[in-house]
């Protein structure tokens, strides 16, 4: 068996710091798929769950004849033969039915196997003025459901797709105090499900009566900003706008607190920005995934061919064409635990059953007698960091760090 040394040498090399908290990057799955995403419609389920693509066979927007359904690791589950009108958007709901929304005003539900579920109109008027755009989401409930632009600017917001056809509830909300011009961005806030959108250089929230204007705390000279992409938390907390110049701001939904703000200074296009619980939001260009934290804190990955996003209660999944990974922060258990220098029990156990392993004894019984009065804490520790890493060979490393022969070290 592999020493525990060797098992944990590397559990903290992919820690990047970000404030006053850690992040790092896991990989899940190398997907065994052969796909280019950038060619996809594509639909992540939360919470590690299947994945729908709609290949785009022409850019005029026509699509493939099925929409493919797979694992999180990318093996197949099975496919839905597309014969319906042009596809806004898909999204997944908490009971893995796959909802489909087309451009006809009409949504659609399946199951994970592929089975129609039912078909109707989202509702009269947005049937009658069609849809434009549409975003999906999911609340820290667990419940989602998503929400429609139309081509007349107007917004429509369905709160829980998991009711039965005849049950589905839509709420129109208020609109734009000018129809005439095209939103720049939107997003839902939940848990109200109110549209948070950006019209030109002015931000409003529609809520069921009316457009609240909305005023950004920014440093920035100029303060009307023309925004590009906005980002919502899941629990509706925290809001991050990024304007085509590379400006990032992120705060609280409410727009009353500024947490970070940062120009980058590039006019690489945002091909994807979402928040990773609340603790930092991940943008996706080209050639680069950027990681902001609170304050002036950032950290940066190499950039992936088809990168696609989905927002997590802790954390963010990544899904590009060849991996599946998963970006989160780094529990406080796992810092107790495995942060180099960490004088909390945990540690000091743990490093009594490496330098045991590694014939010094005495070193093992030294850690064991400084920790005598906090044993049960120590092993508490260990088994609370094992159940919060991913890797097979670090949970068990952690899980042996109390074996009885250690532990008799220092009687």
């Amino acid at each position: 068996m592999e020493k525990i040394a060797d098992v944990q040498a590397s559990a903290t090399v992919d820690w990047s710091p970000l404030g006053d908290i850690y992040v790092k990057k896991t990989v899940h799955y190398h997907l065994s798929w052969d796909k280019n995403l950038d060619q996809c419609s594509v639909a992540i389920a939360p919470y590690g769950g299947p994945i729908a693509l709609l290949q785009k066979l022409s850019k005029s927007g026509g699509d493939s004849k099925s929409i493919l359904i797979y694992s999180q690791a990318g093996n197949p589950i099975s496919s839905i033969p597309w014969e319906g009108g042009r596809l806004i958007g898909m999204g997944w709901n908490s009971n893995e039915d796959l909802i489909c929304i087309l451009e006809e005003g009409t949504m659609a539900a399946y199951s994970i196997n592929g089975l129609l579920k039912y078909s109707r109109p989202v509702s009269r008027e947005v049937r009658e003025h069609r849809v434009l755009d549409c975003k999906f989401f999911h609340t820290m409930e667990g419940s989602g459901g998503f929400a429609v632009m139309t081509n007349c600017y107007q917004f429509f917001v369905v709160a829980d797709t998991c009711r039965p056809r005849d049950e589905i509830r839509v709420k129109k909300v208020a609109d734009l105090p000018s129809m005439t011009v095209r939103p720049n961005c939107w997003n839902v806030l939940t848990p109200q499900c109110n549209i948070l959108v950006s019209v030109e250089e002015k931000l409003y929230i529609l809520d069921q009566y009316e457009a609240i204007p909305q005023s950004v705390l920014t440093s920035k000279k100029d303060p009307s900003v023309y925004w590009a992409e906005i980002a919502v938390s899941v629990d509706g907390k925290a809001v991050a706008l990024v304007d085509k110049g590379g400006y990032l701001w992120g705060g609280t939904s409410d727009f009353k607190t500024c947490e970070t703000e940062m120009d980058l200074q590039s006019t690489a296009k945002v091909l994807a920005m979402e928040w990773g619980a609340k603790d930092f939001f991940v943008l996706v260009m080209e050639k680069l995934i950027f990681v902001k934290g609170f304050g002036k804190h950032w950290c940066k990955y190499p950039g992936k061919l088809g990168c696609c996003l989905q927002p997590e209660v802790d954390g963010l999944r990544l899904v590009s064409n060849t991996t599946s990974e998963f970006i989160h922060r780094v529990t406080s258990q796992s810092l107790a635990v495995l942060r180099i220098g960490s004088m909390e029990p945990g540690a000091l156990l743990n490093d009594a059953f490496k330098e045991y392993e590694g014939d010094e004894s005495h070193k093992a019984d030294e850690y064991i007698r400084f920790i005598k009065d906090k044993l049960p804490d120590a092993i508490l520790q260990c088994i609370k960091a094992a159940g919060e890493e991913f890797e097979p060979a670090l949970q068990q490393s952690l899980l042996r760090a109390h074996k009885p022969r250690i532990i008799s070290c220092g009687s």
